[in-house]
């Protein structure tokens, strides 16, 4: 379906950017504050497809309608995915991310004995 500004596509394909965004900011500088932000995109993500699966709240402004009632195998795949990427964000946020070792590079305790 398509309202005068954006059609389902385009606001699938702007939400698969997002993420994609996300779980790159996430890699490039790991922190809680970006597993908030990939945790937030996917629970975005999570409660579209089941508000509008259970509700029918007609075209919202630019949004076009987007009720569909029923369940499809792509629709139950991607709320697993997002709900997936919900529990790794959110495991991210409350337990942080491990910090890296900062060790100077050196002699291994390997090369120590072998002398």
């Amino acid at each position: 379906m398509r309202s005068d500004l954006l059609s389902q596509a385009e606001l699938f394909r702007l939400e698969g950017i997002v993420a994609i965004g996300a779980a790159a900011l996430l890699l490039v500088r790991p922190g809680r504050v970006t597993a908030l932000f990939a945790l937030l995109v996917g629970g975005a993500g999570a409660v579209a497809v089941l508000a509008y699966t259970y509700v029918d709240p007609g075209a919202l402004g630019p949004l076009p309608d987007m009720y569909e009632p029923v369940w499809f195998l792509e629709k139950v795949v991607s709320l697993i995915a997002q709900l997936i990427a919900v529990v790794a964000a959110g495991a991210l946020v409350v337990r942080g991310i491990p910090a890296r070792s900062h060790r100077a590079p050196g002699p291994g305790p390997v090369s120590r004995l072998v002398r």
